[in-house]
């Protein structure tokens, strides 16, 4: 609680606001002239541009109407009602909804810790982590093997095969070269 001129306010905000209504007070007080009139004129400027609302300025406000309701040279008719510019059934509907708030806060620490597991339900969540990993580890081999077997290019699994069939077409390359040739020699014959 921050405490200024015999109140005490929630916040440090709410603090700085009545301190600026105090110097505001100073102020007007210093300037104000004795005058009934002149006194009403500035009070209904007050109440119009709404420049007090917290209770030090509410109070000086009420000051001002005692004195202007006294005055037998001002008719009490003139003199305006001190607005009050907050809701105080919005007041205790955010009282009710802190209080609300702060039993909740308090179950909340209060709930049960989760308890620990036991050995059994950690070997079973471990199994079921290596499981999905095995599965997911046999997939990648199964899908690399099928790659390997449909690449083109020679490796571990099918270079043997690779390097049969290139022999097979030098080979056969071979013989259709030196049939070429026989055809040649045969022709300069």
């Amino acid at each position: 609680m921050f405490s200024i001129n015999g109140y005490d306010f929630q916040n440090e905000e709410d603090v700085d606001i009545a301190r600026e209504e105090l110097n505001k007070i100073q102020y007007i007080s210093d300037k104000l002239k004795d005058d009934p009139e002149s006194i009403l004129a500035v009070y209904n400027k007050m109440l119009d541009g709404k420049i007090f609302i917290t209770p030090i300025g509410i109070e000086y406000l009420r000051s001002l109407q005692g004195y202007l309701l006294r005055s037998p040279e001002i008719d009490d008719a003139a003199v305006r009602d001190v607005p009050v510019l907050i809701s105080y059934q919005d007041a205790l509907h955010y009282k009710d909804l802190a209080e609300a708030l702060e039993m909740q806060s308090k179950m909340q620490t209060i709930k049960r810790k989760p308890e620990p597991e036991t050995p059994s339900e950690k070997i079973k969540r471990r199994y079921k982590f290596s499981l999905i990993t095995i599965v997911v580890l046999s997939v990648m081999i199964v899908a690399m093997f099928i790659i390997a077997l449909n690449s083109n290019t020679p490796n571990i699994i099918n270079y043997r095969t690779e390097i049969e069939n290139e022999y097979a077409d030098w080979a056969q390359q071979l013989t259709e070269k030196e049939e070429e040739l026989r055809e040649r020699e045969r022709a300069l014959q």
